[in-house]
């Protein structure tokens, strides 16, 4: 038996791409099977149509249909219940294979699976748990599957893995797997696949099964629209292409990000990338390290970050890019070190591999260093001794600041390495203002080299990089008490963050923007999933802002965790992974999802956290406009915080600032006409020009 954990092991490059090299059937009992899978399948998606591997998936009734299983079990007969389960079968045979979404995106996929559905290549059914009278149903949770060869060999496994590019990639799944040609493994696999074939051929009794209609199968063969075996490898390249499923060295840059490489190149290898959220800034960057290391030979590179969360998700790429190219390139790669707390102790790790480094370079060894650190691990006294102690030739160091922004503070700022001799900078929103910057924003501009390539949210939506969007305001009038309470510190004159930061509570707490937000959740949501949420910093009616807003959402009965700075590495892993899954509704969030952290599946935002910050705001709407395969467009909602109407001249200074967000926030999307109405609604009501 071997005994895999995801993400530590690579569930695919240890078991489904070697057992699908020779594969001629594979069945499976799955929670769901979702098109996404195509993506972590990746080069064996040729091999199953070249080979003609039999797919025979066996679908659970996801969470999402709990409540249709309760209507059933609260039906009379078994005549009408099996009626009912009939019906919605179908409707999720029809949603697996992409009739509920007919247009937007990723209509390769759905064209791929429609041709193995019509050539009966791909088989599914539709499992549900029971008792042994087929009464009291369940969701069936069950996952196993197995692999059989040309020479009816079979590899079975069984674990918590569904289906799916999140499951098989990123989430922390084990799977036991057991070869039938290991004399110890024998047993156990032929128990797995007995069990699992029991279920597929329709004689375990605890266990009810559905097939498509014939009339759906007809209808599938009618629609289907890929020929023969040919068209379909020439569609299953265009999929690859469309999803960067390549050997490493082939990824293939998008046109900007191309450009902006040479923008970099042409500024004197220095410059920041001001580029949308979700647009590739972090690909751009690795591929970035991967030329200039093949012309140098040997690069230390030095990433900072400013959040532990945007830290993972750069070391699980970069380790998973160069430890890919490493043996086809020959240069020495030793992993990334990531500095900060949730990781081993960093500070021996360093002195160790920079140590490794000056050895290379006197010995001529091609070797990549890749050194990554939170912004307050990178400007203290163990990080600094220990790069000072290394004396690099700074000609071999390339630094990367994520969320570069942030260094337009001094003591950050002077943290980073000072003589490097390449540098890139990277964020969404380089400056508040690029005509009027301020002293700290010129000093890490000029650190950088200044914006070298633009890439904005509008030019991610037309080339189909970013999904489209609705941006819903709502109105929320401050009472008089809170409108005074925020003219008295405006009153003051006190322009001190602890001042400024008690007029942003006012706003922050408005005792209506909550009543709102309790309407929009009973009224507005009909599908809770992939809804995140972010709170504010601040307290209401003595709770943390955030602990509030889930008392509220545990009132309207909605499945949520919470992310805030508190969490370990592991602990928010789990809970995005729920998340991605379904298992978890939604997500109510602090600012530590503000900067970098990629959650694709976000269909919908709830910004609770009133903010007069633009680069707060533009980083918000960029968490939800990431593509995803069962995401044509996003949701955003947003409270407008406004002074009662009698007190408009008074409370201008709001006014402006939440209009000016609005007509940002709304400016690429959909719903246009509905915003200019909104703005011109309110500055009609307070007279404003």
């Amino acid at each position: 038996m071997k005994l895999l954990e995801g993400p530590k092991d690579n569930l695919i490059k240890e078991l489904f791409t070697p057992n699908f090299d020779d594969c001629k059937l594979y069945r499976r009992q799955t929670a769901f099977f979702q098109p996404s899978v195509f993506k972590s399948w990746g080069e064996s998606i040729k091999c199953i149509i070249d080979n003609e591997t039999k797919l025979e998936i066996l679908m659970a009734v996801s969470e999402q249909n709990f409540k249709i299983l309760n209507t059933i079990n609260n039906l009379q007969t078994k005549e009408e219940k099996n009626k009912l389960l009939a019906k919605e079968a179908n409707s999720f045979f029809e949603q697996c294979l992409g009739f509920n979404n007919p247009t937007g995106d990723y209509e390769n996929r759905r064209r791929l699976i429609r041709y193995l559905y019509a050539k009966e290549q791909l088989e599914i059914k539709l499992c549900i748990s029971c008792d042994e009278n087929q009464e009291n149903l369940s969701l069936s949770h069950n996952k196993m599957g197995y692999f059989v060869d040309e020479n009816d060999d079979y590899v079975s496994f069984m674990g918590s893995a569904n289906e799916s590019d999140s499951a098989l990639m990123r989430h922390g799944e084990d799977l036991a797997v057991y070869d039938s040609k290991e004399t110890q493994d024998y047993e156990s696999a032929k128990k797995f696949k007995e069990a699992l074939d029991k279920k597929w051929n329709e004689t375990d009794p605890h266990n009810i099964v559905f097939k498509p209609t014939k009339e759906f199968i007809k209808k599938i063969k009618t629609v289907s629209n890929i020929k023969d075996k040919q068209e379909a490898l020439k569609v299953t390249k265009e999929i690859l292409e469309e999803m960067g499923v390549f050997s490493n060295d082939e990824i293939k840059l998008r046109d900007h990000q191309r450009a902006a490489i040479r923008a970099w190149e042409e500024n004197g290898k220095k410059g920041i990338l001001d580029h949308a959220t979700g647009s590739g800034k972090t690909i751009t960057a690795i591929k970035t390290i991967q030329a200039l290391r093949k012309k140098i030979d040997q690069l230390v590179v030095v990433i900072g970050v400013p959040y532990v969360p945007l830290g993972d998700q750069w070391l699980d790429q970069l380790d998973e890019y160069f430890n890919g190219v490493k043996e086809k390139e020959k240069f020495i790669f030793n992993s990334s070190i990531g500095c900060y707390n949730s990781e081993p102790p960093w500070e021996i790790r360093i002195k160790k591999e920079l140590n490794q480094f000056n050895t290379s370079v006197q010995k001529k060894r091609s070797h990549l260093s890749i050194i990554l650190a939170v912004n307050d691990s990178l400007s203290s006294e163990v990080f600094q001794a220990a790069f000072k102690e290394a004396n690099l030739n700074n000609d071999r160091v390339f630094v990367i600041g994520d969320e570069c922004h942030n260094y337009s503070s001094e003591i950050k700022l002077n943290s980073l390495p000072q003589d490097a001799r390449y540098r890139m900078g990277l964020s969404a929103t380089a400056f508040d203002d690029e005509k009027n910057l301020t002293l700290g924003e010129k000093n890490f501009s000029e650190y950088f080299g200044g914006i070298c390539h633009k890439y904005t949210l509008k030019d991610g939506i037309k080339d189909g990089h970013l999904c489209d969007y609705y941006y819903y305001p709502e109105p929320c009038f401050l009472d008089e008490e809170e409108f005074f309470s925020w003219r008295e510190y405006l009153d003051k004159g006190d322009k001190s963050n602890d001042a400024i930061n008690s007029m942003e509570d006012v706003i922050d707490n408005s005792k209506e923007k909550y009543r709102l937000f309790l309407s929009i959740l009973k009224n507005k949501i009909k599908n809770k999933e992939h809804t995140i949420i972010f709170s504010g910093q601040g307290k209401k009616e003595g709770l943390r802002a955030i602990d509030y807003t889930a008392d509220i959402l545990d009132k309207e009965e909605w499945t949520y965790q919470m992310i805030t700075a508190e969490e370990s590495r592991k602990e928010r892993r789990k809970i995005i992974n729920g998340f991605e899954r379904s298992d978890i509704k939604s997500i109510c969030a602090i600012r530590v999802l503000d900067e970098g952290v990629d959650i694709p599946v976000i269909k919908r935002a709830i910004i609770l956290a009133s903010s007069s910050k633009r680069r707060q705001f533009i980083q918000r709407r960029g968490r939800v406009l990431r593509k995803n395969d069962d995401k044509d467009f996003a949701e955003i909602y947003d409270f407008v915080i406004l002074p009662p109407a009698k007190y408009g001249k008074q409370g201008l200074k709001i006014i402006e600032r939440e209009v000016a967000r609005v007509e940002e926030m709304g400016r690429d999307a959909l719903n246009q006409n509905d915003i200019l109405n909104f703005v011109n609604k309110y500055r009609g009501l307070y007279e404003i020009a």
